[in-house]
């Protein structure tokens, strides 16, 4: 599976990680599944993304964006993990990826 850009979807007014509840648009369907292992998806927070639980340790995420986004991430002990090699390169600061 290719690389996906993902965003929080909530019904009605929060959400866990592990649901099955993003949409490849802000706003959009909810009918994709949580993020995958291996595809580096891109996870965006906006401003009409509500509050999100963090129910299990992340994928590796290609990004991570939460510009606007106000309201809560709660992460409890559960990780988040983003590719910094990519996030680097992406950047543009010189990072390498090995």
């Amino acid at each position: 599976m290719a690389q996906r850009t993902l965003y929080p979807v909530q019904d009605p007014s929060t959400m866990d990680w592990s649901a099955s509840t993003w949409a490849l648009t802000d706003g959009g369907a909810a009918d994709q599944a949580k993020p995958a292992l291996g595809q580096a998806d891109i996870i965006i927070f906006t401003l009409n993304s509500g509050a999100v639980t963090l129910d299990e340790d992340s994928e590796t995420l290609g990004s991570l964006s939460m510009t606007g986004y106000d309201s809560t991430l709660t992460m409890g002990v559960f990780d988040i993990d983003v590719d910094a090699c990519r996030t680097c390169m992406r950047l543009n600061d010189g990072c390498e990826c090995q």
